[in-house]
């Protein structure tokens, strides 16, 4: 791996270890001489090559603040009797209940136990342990505040595990939510700096247990086409700006597409995790300044870029299908076309009304609030309307005069044939709704089935109007075309009776917008 470009160091004045936050604990007592007391008898106290750090507090009130600002502190020595003979006992219920911190661990130090009977505290406060000021030696307050610590790291380590391990199951469920690469991987990026956060509070305040205090720098990079050249990559902190990422970096690409699963240098403050499947690299992630993660955060930073690659390569093939799909139903489109094209080549030389029935349908839909893909759908489905008309004879479609009843009951009997033709298959749903009942009137004097009002298939009233408005423009063997003055007249006179009045009402602002006349100037009759 070529030499990284290193910000900052987190080393001290000799280059020998790193500067690591103290723990904190805070003291809280009324009387200065135990604050005074306490700093000397623990004056260079260390715990896991960290210092202490005393907060002094001389009454619960003041306490209270002081915790509103520090949420990492680990320990807590209080007095029982300051500003009320019960003030350090609800100070901890305060701690416990109301801020509901389960983690500092807290200690009764108390000079007057007979106001604070060691039996009764233990029983109702949740305390972890219980001193009288006399029994409390340099020697026991130091083992007190060792073991103290020592619990609150581990209670820490638990609980920032449980975290991880919460924002990992989730992380999971929302990156394989999102359906595009770009997107893909800025999701990556927050599930990376969210799960490096852990131990952090929410007002960025350092815990405990984020000793450095400095966030890592993270940057995401993936291929996104089919050369595999690195194209598009995102970050935070200095790598906010990828346009100044330096080459080097991104030349780890090759270098973590052939590395076991995580990839550390540089006095460990680098980590290059690879995005990788058992059939392709897709790319890395790279985190500079990661003194402050543990080794459980990085096992768990390796399982999660594991999820991150499944998920890349699932959101590949759901790129696939959809090209797929896309085909299939540009396929699936044409083949209706084709077939609603030749059930209108017997009384009609073109295939310009179909696309007509189309248009109106789908901005008629739209107009009504339907959504664009359903409004699509109404559009595509209608291609169909008269798919029937190709079971009944030639002559009598083409017939110039009145048709003898027979001959109506035969051209009545094309809604039905419509639905033998679809048959059951789901794809075609909206084509049998629309073919079987756009001939159903709104005052139920319609057929096949005399249905009446809302009963009538919503997408079927629409083809209705657009179906009937452009035949009244059409030439036929039995009629000349009307004029759009005429038409539009028949429209509205047949709104309520023949047309939902909805629809007429929706058909009626589109052709004041001038999209009904649009329309046709794109499809003319021939």
């Amino acid at each position: 791996m070529k030499k990284i470009i290193r910000r900052k160091s987190n080393k001290n004045e000799t280059g020998d270890n790193e500067i690591l936050q103290p723990w904190k604990v805070l003291v809280v007592d009324d009387e200065p001489d135990i604050h005074s007391a306490t700093a000397l008898a623990l004056n260079g106290f260390s715990f896991a090559n960290r210092k202490l750090k005393l907060i002094s507090a001389h009454s619960a009130k003041e306490a209270k603040q002081i915790i509103a600002c520090h949420n990492d502190i680990a320990m807590a020595l209080i007095d029982v009797v300051m500003e009320t003979d019960d003030a350090g006992l609800l100070l901890v219920r305060y701690i416990r209940e109301e801020l509901e911190n389960q983690i500092i661990r807290l200690i009764i130090r108390t000079g007057q136990p007979g106001k604070a009977p060691e039996r009764k505290v233990i029983e109702q406060f949740d305390i972890d342990d219980y001193k009288e000021k006399t029994e409390l030696t340099a020697q026991k307050l130091f083992t007190s505040i060792r073991c103290g610590i020592k619990a609150y790291r581990d209670l820490m380590a638990i609980e920032n595990n449980k975290r991880g391990l919460e924002l990992l199951l989730n992380g999971a469920t929302e990156i394989n939510r999102i359906k595009t690469r770009s997107e893909f991987l800025e999701g990556v990026l927050n599930q990376v700096v969210g799960l490096c956060s852990v131990g952090k509070d929410g007002n960025g305040d350092k815990s405990a247990d984020d000793p450095t205090g400095e966030p890592p720098e993270i940057l995401v990079a993936a291929s996104i086409d089919k050369s595999g050249d690195l194209s598009l990559c995102c970050g935070s902190g200095a790598y906010k700006d990828i346009s100044k990422i330096p080459k080097e970096i991104l030349e780890l690409y090759e270098t973590a597409a052939t590395t076991s699963p995580a990839l550390q240098a540089h006095n460990s403050k680098t980590l290059c995790l690879p995005l990788a499947t058992a059939e392709q690299k897709i790319g890395f992630i790279y985190l500079e300044n990661v003194g402050s993660l543990r080794d459980c955060d990085v096992h768990l930073l390796g399982v999660m870029t594991q999820q991150f690659s499944v998920a890349f390569e699932n959101l590949q093939l759901f790129d696939k299908l959809a090209v797929s799909n896309k085909n299939l139903n540009a396929a699936n489109d044409h083949a209706v076309y084709m077939l609603g094209t030749a059930s209108e080549m017997k009384d009609r030389e073109t295939g310009n009304h179909i696309n007509r029935i189309v248009y109106y349908t789908e901005a008629i839909a739209l107009k009504m609030g339907v959504e664009a893909d359903l409004a699509r759908s109404y559009g595509v489905s209608s291609m169909l309307h008269d798919l029937g008309k190709l079971g009944v004879s030639g002559h009598i479609i083409r017939k110039p005069g009145k048709l003898t009843e027979k001959e109506y009951e035969a051209v009545k009997n094309h809604p039905s044939l419509a639905l033998k033709i679809l048959g059951d298959n789901e794809w075609f749903e909206l084509a049998r709704q629309i073919a079987y009942s756009h001939h159903e009137k709104w005052d139920g004097s319609g057929y096949p089935e005399g249905l009446k009002g809302e009963a009538i298939p919503f997408p079927a009233r629409i083809v209705a109007v657009a179906d009937v408005w452009d035949a009244l423009l059409s030439d036929r063997p039995y009629k000349e075309p009307w004029t759009m003055s005429e038409a539009i007249a028949e429209i509205k006179r047949s709104s309520g009776s023949h047309f939902d009045p909805r629809v007429v009402a929706a058909f009626l602002e589109l052709y004041e917008d001038n999209k009904i006349q649009q329309i046709i100037e794109m499809f003319p009759s021939k």
